[in-house]
């Protein structure tokens, strides 16, 4: 019954880190950690989402892709995959982005393309929404269901590289 594997958790909900550049991979980190990784004003709005999702879902776990990335990593990742941003082009590259596996509480991974049902009846997407943020599941064409950011036609490539 999914609605029992949604709502099945006894623990509280964690932030996995499982990005490489920061030394903390596979650790558990705070909320205010996995936030400092972001454009520092759009902070608020993702310690906001963050909080209340972790202070309102028991038994979760977000194991963290993508925060902050490189023009050359948003490269890199081009040349992967032709479906990804261009450098330039990606919320991560002006730390707006934030990219995650959503574990259930019965242990069950939601990854980039999952069922778009499943990632709705979490309440992750209601909650980002009314945190001032957008949900990769919902563009147009490109299903991102792991990709929360921020749009903001203030946020610009020569703001980020100053």
């Amino acid at each position: 019954n999914l609605e029992k594997r949604l709502n099945s958790g006894t623990t509280d909900t964690v932030i996995v880190d499982n990005e490489s550049q920061y030394g903390t991979k596979g650790k558990n980190i705070s909320v205010n950690t996995l936030v400092d990784r972001l454009n520092i004003a759009y902070r608020d709005r993702f310690r906001s989402f963050l909080n209340e999702f972790v202070n309102n879902k028991r038994g979760y776990k977000l194991l963290i892709n993508a925060t902050y990335r490189t023009l050359k990593r948003s490269a890199e990742l081009k040349q992967q995959n032709a479906k990804n941003a261009s450098p330039g082009k990606s919320a991560h590259n002006y730390g707006v982005g934030l990219d995650f596996n959503l574990i259930l509480p019965d242990g069950d991974i939601l990854r980039k393309k999952e069922n778009r049902e499943i990632w709705l009846k979490t309440e992750i997407v209601d909650i980002a929404i009314r945190n001032g943020l957008q949900w990769g599941g919902n563009y147009s064409s490109y299903k991102d269901y792991i990709h929360f950011y921020i749009k903001d036609p203030q946020i610009d490539l020569p703001n980020v590289l100053s």
